[in-house]
């Protein structure tokens, strides 16, 4: 009877390693349709509007994220622009689609009649607190 070779392997330590980066890759768009946005429109008519950005946000890049949602706005009361500049940074949004995401948050608003005037104030820029630079906050 035959005899099967040997199987040679390599021990772990010289065996080559791979890294692997994790980017979050956007559940939906924010110019498209195919979200759902009446946790959006609520938080305008409430005139909650970081509320409304941030869902909006989440519903995008991370939606099992929304639960967390209270403890992140409570954390960042009065610091609204920091959060943002965070998050940003965090899923590296770019300019492009910063003013996507206001322009959603505008188009929602009129979908509800939600006076945008009110409820969606312009861009602004937001320097960030350590020095680094800024952000603009759409």
């Amino acid at each position: 009877a035959k005899q099967a070779a040997p199987v040679q392997t390599t021990p772990a330590a010289q065996q080559p390693t791979t890294t692997t980066t994790t980017t979050a890759t956007p559940a939906s768009s924010f110019t498209g349709d195919d979200i759902d946005d009446t946790l959006v429109a609520e938080a305008l008519k409430a005139g909650e509007v970081w509320r409304a950005r941030l869902v909006l946000f989440y519903l995008h890049y991370r939606p099992d994220n929304l639960s967390k949602m209270e403890r992140i706005l409570h954390e960042y009361k009065g610091a609204e622009d920091k959060l943002f500049c965070h998050l940003f940074d965090k899923y590296r949004t770019t300019d492009v689609e910063k003013e996507e995401l206001h322009r959603k948050l505008l188009a929602i608003a009129q979908k509800h009649n939600i006076p945008a005037k009110q409820s969606v104030p312009q861009p602004q820029n937001a320097a960030a607190e350590d020095g680094e630079g800024s952000c603009a906050v759409m």
